[in-house]
């Protein structure tokens, strides 16, 4: 773990500094607060008002429009990709207890756009996995009625699995490696066992899945089939 940022005039500067455009200068100087940034990580214009650590591996990939404030651990696999306008946050109230207030994000994985990820806990997402679409939630913290408190808990979407637009993701709540969860479905905190496809509200097990999707050797879809069929390599 590397030093956080202290100070009034450090954090200012250290907001000054993500809203810079990407480039070679601005890794070297997020170096010097402290993170760790390959030289081939990409990281645009952001409004960060606080991150306490950052780990981008190599050609880590941060587009611009991001708004990232308290989370405590930010760390990017190689070539994982955060797209544009996502909300990404932390209570730091629950980061007395240590690994709260992480997203850790593994070689490859995706998140695509306008999406809201609350890291109050810790979020774990893949390698090769993505929250695709838009305006998914995941949300770690949560209401205890019996408390009355609020807690937060892990959240873990395995290794090349796929959660589509308008998803919940709630407190507690794993989705299995090599697992798809369906457009608008709400997944929970529950026992889960069998990778395939999980629908609903809350989301249940329906079928197996399997394909070459789920054991690409790189992380984003670029290619396009056509409605006769037609594999159009490279089309995004």
């Amino acid at each position: 773990m590397t030093r956080p940022v202290r100070g009034p005039l450090a954090r200012r500067l250290h907001t000054l500094v993500w809203l810079l455009p990407a480039s070679p200068m601005k890794n070297r100087l997020l170096r010097r607060f402290g993170h760790v940034v390959a030289r081939s990580a990409s990281l645009g214009s952001c409004l960060v008002p606080s991150l306490v650590h950052l780990h981008a591996g190599e050609r880590a990939f941060v587009a611009s429009g991001n708004f990232i404030r308290g989370v405590a651990e930010l760390v990017l696999g190689d070539d994982a990709i955060i797209g544009p306008w996502n909300i990404l946050t932390a209570h730091p109230a629950f980061q007395h207890e240590g690994e709260n207030g992480v997203l850790w994000m593994g070689a490859h994985a995706l998140i695509t756009s306008r999406h809201s990820i609350d890291c109050s806990g810790t979020v774990v997402l893949g390698a090769f996995s993505s929250i695709a679409g838009h305006d998914t939630q995941v949300l770690s913290h949560e209401l205890d009625f019996d408390g009355p408190a609020q807690t937060c808990a892990h959240i873990e979407i395995g290794d090349h699995s796929f959660v589509g637009t308008r998803c919940t993701v709630l407190s507690g709540a794993r989705l299995p490696d090599r697992s798809a969860l369906a457009a608008g479905s709400v997944l929970r905190r529950a026992p889960v066992e069998h990778a395939g496809l999980y629908t609903g509200s809350p989301a249940r097990h329906k079928q197996l899945l399997d394909g070459a999707w789920f054991h690409r050797p790189v992380g984003p879809t670029r290619s396009l089939r056509d409605h006769a069929g037609v594999l159009l390599p490279g089309a995004f």
